[in-house]
Parts: C-alpha cells; structure tokens; sequence
C-alpha cells in the first residue's frame, strides 16, 4: 500500500482553510490571512434573485474593497463577471445610458 502525502491525506481540509484565508485579485495580487465569510452550498446572487435549485459549482470570492478584503461574496462563473461591471464608477451612467436607448426604441415601435 503506497504511503500517501500529507497533502494527499488532508487535501480537503487545506482547500477549505486556503479557500477562507487567502484571496487572489484580478491584478495577480495575493492577500493572505483573511477571515472570508463562510463558503455556501451555491451563489449567493443566483439563490437571492432565482428560484432555481442549487447546482454545485466553483464559486469565486468577490470582494469591492481593497481596504477590508474580507468583505465579499461568493459568486458563480456567470454573476461575478456582471459583480465585476456594477463595481465600476462608470456602470450607472451605462444602464442609464442602455434603459434610455432601449425606451426610444420601445416608442419607435409605438409601444
């Protein structure tokens, strides 16, 4: 019987600690020794504004402050990258931009 690592052995556990104290930025930065909230069984976007069940997927830490990293979400491949956008100064000035053009067209069409 092969004698397996130490890593090999507790893989679990040391994905759980890493997965709540360390963050990686989009910039390749590397925060580590955080207090991350809890890691959920699903998006926490997707399970607040659907009524779809939960599917196990790889979520990703977003956070919006540099300063308190701790602070953040745990998100889906598909609402992180919208989480990104929002945090963006000029995000407002985009959906405004998209719900005025989308009325023009909507009275365009005598609706």
């Amino acid at each position: 019987m092969p004698v397996l690592s130490y890593y090999a052995r507790h893989k679990d556990r040391i994905k759980a600690k890493l997965r709540r104290t360390r963050l990686s930025t989009t910039n390749g930065r590397v925060i580590r020794g955080l207090n991350k909230r809890p890691y959920p069984q699903g998006c926490e976007w997707c399970q607040l504004f659907t009524n779809r069940p939960l599917k196990p997927t790889m979520l990703v830490y977003h956070h919006w402050n540099d300063k308190h990293p701790e602070m953040g979400l745990w998100l889906c491949h598909r609402c992180h990258p919208v989480a990104e956008l929002m945090d963006k100064p000029w995000s407002q000035t985009l959906m405004n931009g998209y719900i005025e053009l989308k009325d023009q067209i909507e009275k365009a069409y005598g609706l």
